[in-house]
């Protein structure tokens, strides 16, 4: 707890206030002796007043016994959460053709992806494999941009999806009605069991309604966390965020992300499967993901370069990013002599070096076969 009051018209198990860092908890009833890093006081008649005031329209009245516990300052407890990385990205994985000639250069290319309500066929259309992960909506137009959904914290366009965590849970209402979708993040929640998470996914659909999708998201390191969770709680897709405090290499997170979407079916039970990166994707690295199994990826088009500082660069850096992406997938793809992103498997993938095979299952280029220990995964 960092600020605000809590008032608890009843007792409490111990440990209450454990860590909290400011505010204060107002126990009218049993109090054992508070967790660390928090000290009990009494409220002065002031204070008493002013909380019974703001209770008084819920019939509510705190006695003056009760108990107020506050942060102590004396004996203060932090905690600094580790940072979230990767390790390494796809250096070290290559795209082949898997044997198939080059196609023409004016071959038809299927760049598109729908991101489907869960066993229903209609859903929002991805003209790329990609959402960018983008802080709001605002000015974003171009193009390419005006067709490309965004995942955005704030003020979404008709056509993103808003991401709901900690920093706008209390205030997203507004925007998940103008929302095509939204991302619940679970690692930007505190923790929560099944029933609480399913209570917050109903109260998300019940502001964005029954005809847009929502996603689950979490860390590559609790995949099967994550995967469970959306196939259970009838979520529509499912996002991996290889960035995470564990710090796994990329590479490692393709048999991760494959592994835990086969045990739980997600595929059949119709949930969509992406992958977020934490660095401006290449059109190789798209590529890299769609073969590895994912069936759209995030990523944030300005993460490797110094953020425009107006609405309209902003939405031109985004358009320039998009246009590149648009030409390297379909050159890549006319390259590998595929004709869509659906085709592509893990036989388009080469690991360029052992350590890199070893970790992710990939075949090894020149040995073109994934190393002994992964056989019969």
């Amino acid at each position: 707890m960092s600020g605000g009051t809590l008032v608890i018209m009843g007792d409490v198990d111990g440990d209450v206030g454990c860590n909290m860092q400011g505010g204060r908890i107002i126990v009218n009833g049993r109090c054992p002796p508070p967790g660390e890093g928090a000290i009990t006081g009494p409220m002065d008649e002031k204070e008493l007043a002013d909380v019974n005031g703001l209770l008084s329209e819920l019939g509510f009245k705190v006695d003056a016994d009760a108990v107020c516990i506050t942060a102590d300052g004396k004996n203060p407890t932090r905690s600094t959460a580790p940072e979230s990385d990767i390790d390494a990205a796809f250096e070290a994985v290559s795209l082949v053709s898997g044997g198939n000639p080059r196609l023409l250069a004016q071959a038809p290319l299927d760049l598109l992806t729908v991101l489907h309500l869960r066993g229903e066929e209609k859903g929002i259309l991805l003209p790329l494999p990609l959402l960018l992960r983008l802080p709001d909506g605002k000015g974003l137009k171009g193009a390419f941009t005006d067709r490309q959904p965004c995942l955005v914290s704030a003020s979404p366009r008709d056509c993103d999806l808003l991401c709901v965590g900690m920093g706008n849970l209390h205030d997203c209402a507004g925007d998940l009605a103008s929302a095509a979708g939204a991302v619940v993040c679970i690692d930007d929640l505190p923790p929560l069991n099944d029933a609480e998470l399913d209570a917050l996914i109903v109260i998300v659909r019940s502001h964005l309604g029954d005809d847009k999708p929502i996603l689950l998201g979490g860390g590559v390191d609790r995949v099967d966390l994550v995967h469970r969770l959306a196939v259970d709680l009838g979520c529509d897709g499912a996002i991996a965020n290889t960035s995470t405090p564990a710090r796994l290499p990329a590479a490692a997170s393709l048999p991760l992300i494959g592994l835990s979407a086969r045990e739980h079916s997600i595929a059949r039970k119709g949930v969509a499967s992406g992958i977020s990166l934490p660095w401006a994707a290449s059109p190789e690295d798209i590529l890299i993901c769609c073969a590895g199994g994912g069936q759209f990826i995030v990523v944030d088009p300005l993460a490797d370069i110094e953020k425009p500082k107006s609405q309209k660069a902003r939405a031109e850096a985004v358009e320039s990013w998009l246009a590149e992406m648009d030409a390297g997938l379909r050159g890549h793809l006319i390259e590998i002599g595929e004709d869509g992103i659906d085709q592509l498997n893990r036989r388009h993938l080469r690991a360029l070096d052992h350590d890199t095979a070893s970790i992710s299952g990939i075949r090894l280029a020149g040995y073109d076969r994934p190393l002994p220990h992964w056989l019969g995964q």
